[in-house]
């Protein structure tokens, strides 16, 4: 028999599983996109809503910087805002909407505004605890939230007089330690490989050059009373360090300030140890290691960059003295790279003070990490990938970038969060900085907002 091959059935088997299969992949682009469409409408929405949120407290704040009596409501009883009706509302038509109340905290008696941001049906609030500044003493403290100057003192002595001329220190041990036991000038300093300088009770000691310590070199640093380095520049190069064992103050004054990798300042000082720079380059791996009895202040006239992995160790326990926490003042901007850590979480906090009369930006880049206060009431600070601060932050302006977190207190008169689900701010007491002065300063007014939180 002569069978004859039909292809029409082949053909619609084909066409069928062909369709099927166009059916699914554009039923799972159609499904995807409108999930995605549905994510992001609604992560726009959290987003407008939380900027309501915010707004609303700004309009709470003018109200009270401007003398309106506001009226106050309850507590709230279960929810985050009070039941009653807010006495601030949005302007009627626009959206998002803002509902703020005002009440007086039953934990802390402080002034709270709750304000709760509203976009579809999205509900997100803003929370803080507001604090009014007075006129301040002789001292005033961080907890004004306010703006005051600075008075910057000048540095602690004058490269004048007649020069010794350049002092040259070959490497130990083919050379032996130089040691300079009385007050000496020099035009330059610089010690070879592997050499070691002493300055024993030598009170002061200035170089109108460079003060330089090469690789792997060694400063011993001892007296009994008062010293004083000056120079217009002091560098330490790779692996060298400055070892400190002073009874008095211990001052370095330097027009230029270089620790590169890898170098170490050790100070175990009675008084204060006090720098006074006015170009820093702080590069990786190096070191400010602080002994339990040792007050810093670094005063620092220009921008200062703080680079890969450069700490400030403490070698000593916790200590609840304020006097003896390590206070660092800058006049313009301050920049913190990959690794950089400012304190230590169970030790003594750093306190960071930036000189409001400048605007200068303050950068957190990744994983930088302050734990302490940081006192910027005119500046914008921004802490971008997987940078935190611990403790206390006073800006004009907070940006939170991907996986950067504020872990306390947050006085600010603006905050942004971007790629909320991953970055924030966790309100908290993990230092008492009630009583903490601010170098320099005389007095001051301002308000403040105090444990920002947003939900």
């Amino acid at each position: 028999m002569n069978w004859k091959r039909d292809d029409k059935g082949f053909m619609l088997i084909g066409v069928l599983v062909v369709s099927i299969g166009l059916f699914t992949i554009v039923s799972g682009i159609t499904y995807f996109g409108l999930n995605t469409n549905k994510r992001t409408v609604s992560e726009a929405f959290r987003a407008q809503a939380f900027y309501a949120a915010e707004a609303g407290v700004n309009h709470a704040l003018a109200m009270l910087r401007a003398g309106a009596d506001l009226p106050l409501s309850e507590p709230p009883k279960d929810g985050l805002v009070p039941e009653d009706e807010p006495p601030i509302v949005s302007a009627p038509g626009t959206k998002p909407v803002y509902k703020v109340w005002l009440y007086i905290d039953p934990v802390d008696g402080q002034l709270r505004i709750a304000s709760q941001g509203e976009e579809g049906t999205i509900i997100r609030h803003a929370m803080v605890n507001v604090v009014e500044g007075g006129e301040g003493g002789s001292a005033p403290q961080v907890g004004d939230g306010g703006v005051v100057p600075i008075s910057w003192p000048s540095c602690a002595c004058s490269i004048t007089g007649p020069s010794q001329g350049s002092l040259g220190i070959g490497y130990w041990p083919n050379y032996s330690p130089y040691t300079i036991s009385a007050p000496s000038i020099y035009s330059d300093i610089n010690v070879a490989a592997s050499g070691v300088l002493n300055l024993i009770n030598a009170g002061e000691l200035k170089v109108m050059g460079t003060h330089q310590l090469n690789a792997d070199t060694r400063m011993i640093v001892q007296s009994a009373g008062n010293m004083t380095i000056c120079a217009n520049r002091l560098q330490l190069n790779s692996n060298s360090f400055i070892d400190a064992d002073v009874t008095g103050d211990f001052s370095v004054c330097t027009s230029e300030f270089h620790l590169n990798a890898n170098t170490y300042v050790d100070l175990n000082v009675d008084g204060k140890a006090i720098f006074h720079t006015t170009q820093s380059n702080i590069n990786s791996n190096s070191r400010l290691r602080l002994s339990a009895n040792t007050a810093l202040l670094f005063w620092h006239e220009g921008w200062l960059e703080l680079n890969s992995n450069f700490h400030t160790d403490d070698f000593g326990s916790s200590s609840q003295d304020q006097s003896l926490w390590p206070r660092i003042v800058v006049q313009r901007g301050l920049q913190l790279n990959a690794n950089v850590q400012l304190g230590n979480i169970g030790s003594r906090p750093v306190l960071i003070f930036m000189d409001p009369e400048y605007t200068d930006p303050i950068e957190l880049n990744s994983n930088a990490k302050i734990y302490g206060l940081l006192w910027a009431p005119t500046r914008t600070v921004t802490l971008n990938s997987n940078a935190f601060i611990y403790g206390k932050v006073i800006a004009k302006k907070i940006i939170l970038n991907a996986n950067a977190h504020i872990h306390g207190e947050v006085i600010a008169e603006e905050v942004m969060i971007h790629n909320t689900s991953n970055s924030g701010i966790y309100p908290g007491i993990y230092y008492n900085f009630d009583n903490v002065t601010i170098p320099g300063a005389t007095s001051g007014t301002g308000f403040g907002i105090g444990f920002f939180q947003a939900k």
